[in-house]
């Protein structure tokens, strides 16, 4: 028997039909309700994309990435303008193993991924490698917490954010949403803060399936979780859908434990 079997799970990502969150979840057993919350509308042009990134080469550079998606938006502008991230000379920090796969499928592996994937790590990471007079590129979604570039430029970085797409409650799904939560659910998954957020607003007061647990991918998304009111009884130890899935078998599978799980570490 599969270690998720006959558990129904909420997904709320975007993309969430396709992704690996939503695959990996039907390879362990579970039956996968997906109502993708938000959605990313696009804000910078691949021309202003692609001119940060030819401002920010050399080896006093840095350029960091906080999302996959931000990858992929700098990877596709790079290449239209017939520049070659793969060989860009600057020092490349990626906040997770997600993201880090991503940048090498681009060409280019990550020089820095930090060893707790959220942005206080990268913080401390380059802060540790030395950041004073160095210019620092930080391209990701408008409504980043300020964490990271403020703690860079205590430390002396010069730091250029680039807002590539913000995300925005996918409205639309209000009627999918409410019908998932009308029907037993066993988890309801968050990969986010922006998702914790944006679900509030759909859900709109209605009240959750009993018996469903909240499963978080990591501290930060935990920490929105129980500020919009819900008891987080699932966090990854690893905070990737990898490190996900594996404590959604530890406190959902044969076994299951009675209290909240912290699970999902690198095996």
């Amino acid at each position: 028997m599969t270690p998720l079997h006959a558990r129904t799970i909420l997904v709320t990502r975007p993309g969430a039909g396709r992704d690996e969150l939503s695959a990996g979840l039907r390879e362990l057993g579970a039956a996968v309700r997906v109502v993708p919350v938000m959605s990313r509308r696009r804000l910078a042009p691949d021309a202003l994309i692609a001119a940060g990134l030819r401002a920010h080469t050399g080896p006093a550079a840095v350029i960091v990435f906080t999302s996959a998606h931000a990858v992929r938006l700098v990877a596709a502008a790079a290449e239209g303008a017939g520049v070659a991230l793969g060989q860009v000379d600057a020092t490349l920090v990626a906040i997770g193993p997600g993201t880090a796969l991503v940048l090498a499928r681009a060409g280019r592996p990550a020089d820095i991924v930090p060893a707790t994937f959220v942005a206080e790590a990268v913080a401390d990471r380059l802060v540790e490698e030395g950041v004073a007079g160095r210019r620092v590129w930080l391209p990701r979604a408008a409504e980043g917490r300020p964490v990271l570039p403020e703690r860079l430029r205590r430390a002396g970085a010069q730091v250029t954010e680039l807002h590539l797409y913000r995300t925005r409650v996918a409205s639309r799904r209000i009627p999918q949403l409410a019908g998932a939560l009308i029907e037993p659910l066993d988890a309801i998954t968050f990969t986010s803060g922006s998702t914790v957020r944006h679900f509030e607003h759909l859900r709109d007061g209605r009240p959750l399936p009993a018996g469903c647990r909240i499963a978080c991918i990591g501290p930060v998304t935990a920490a929105a979780a129980r500020a919009a009111g819900h008891p987080v009884d699932i966090i990854a130890a690893e905070h990737t859908v990898r490190g996900l899935l594996a404590a959604l078998c530890a406190g959902l599978g044969v076994g299951e434990a009675a209290g909240p799980v912290v699970a999902g570490g690198p095996r």
